[in-house]
C-alpha cells in the first residue's frame, strides 16, 4: 500500500523544497500566483538546479489576469525567470 502525507500552507513549502533540491533533470511547477516574497526563499534553490544542469519550466498565468500589486510582481519575476534561462509558458 502506498503510504501518502496530506500537506497544507504551513508544510507544503519545507517538503516542496527538500524535494526539489533531489531533481536531476527538469522540474515543471504550475503555478497560477507568482510573487516576489516566494521567490526570495525559491531563486537560489532554482540557482542551485541551473548550475546542475537542471531544466526548469513554469506555467503560470499571464501577468495581466493580476490585479494590482500582483501584475507588477508577477511580471518582474517572469523577466527574472526568463534571464536565469527558466523557461515560462503562460
Amino acid at each position: 500500500m502506498d503510504n501518502s502525507t496530506l500537506f497544507d500552507e504551513r508544510t507544503f513549502y519545507q517538503k516542496f523544497i527538500k524535494d526539489l533540491q533531489f531533481c536531476k533533470k527538469e522540474v515543471i511547477i504550475e503555478s497560477p500566483f507568482i510573487t516576489s516574497s516566494r521567490m526570495k526563499i525559491l531563486f537560489p534553490i532554482f540557482d542551485n538546479l541551473a548550475v546542475k544542469g537542471v531544466k526548469i519550466f513554469i506555467i503560470t498565468r499571464n501577468p495581466l489576469e493580476h490585479v494590482g500589486k500582483y501584475a507588477l510582481e508577477s511580471e518582474v519575476e517572469i523577466q527574472r525567470f526568463e534571464r536565469s534561462g527558466i523557461q515560462v509558458l503562460l
